[in-house]
Parts: C-alpha cells; sequence; structure tokens
C-alpha cells in the first residue's frame, strides 16, 4: 500500500494512477474500478465501485468537498483509495485477458478547525 500526502479538509485532492505489468510494462487496462473508504472500512460519500477509463494507461481521480471530511475520529481521518484493474498481457507469446491488478493507496485528512 503506498502512503500519499495528506488532504485538507473539503478541499480538493487529485489522484493519478498509472498502471505496469508485474515486470514494470506500462499498460492500459481494460477495465478500472475504484472505492474510497475510512479507515474503518466504510465507503465514503457513496464512492464505491465507480467505473473508470484510462487515457493511454492514466486515470484521474479527484476527490473534493465530502470526500475529504474529517470527521470527528481517528478512522474517520483516514482514507483508502482501493483500485482493482483487468488488462490483457502476451506472456511468452501467450494471450492471457483479464489479468487482474489490484492496489491501495492510503492517506489522512488534515482537520482545518476553521472550515
Amino acid at each position: 500500500m503506498l502512503q500519499l500526502e495528506s488532504a485538507k479538509d473539503k478541499s480538493t485532492y487529485i489522484i493519478t494512477l498509472t498502471f505496469f505489468d508485474e515486470t514494470g510494462v506500462a499498460i492500459n487496462p481494460t477495465s478500472i474500478i475504484w472505492s474510497l473508504f475510512d479507515g474503518g472500512g466504510n465507503v465514503v460519500n457513496l464512492k464505491s465501485d465507480i467505473h473508470a477509463s484510462s487515457n493511454n494507461g492514466m486515470v484521474v481521480v479527484v476527490l473534493q468537498g465530502d470526500d475529504l471530511d474529517p470527521g470527528t475520529t481517528n478512522l474517520s481521518r483516514k482514507r483508502r483509495f482501493a483500485v482493482s484493474a483487468l488488462y490483457d498481457a502476451s506472456i511468452n507469446n501467450e494471450l492471457f485477458t483479464e489479468l487482474p491488478l489490484n492496489d491501495e493507496i492510503e492517506f489522512l485528512i488534515e482537520d482545518l478547525p476553521g472550515i
């Protein structure tokens, strides 16, 4: 799991995703789904199983406002951004389809009491 810089309370937070296969070669997934959870595993702001499409293997996700509401507990201040993708690859001259690729990104929300 990759740890990113903290987000600001109810501000804007941009996550740029790029995808690589197990050998480090850039890929363009055939399917991408992401979800946003708090530290307790609860879905945040209905952001569950969101379908995305890539532009040459890159996806830009913009989180904002209530996506970044820190709540009142340590668990609610943590965010887990989970992404699942499928891709096709040729390995040893054999075509494999819908290979899974899963990862998570974790970040904290900096509470700004005046907001």
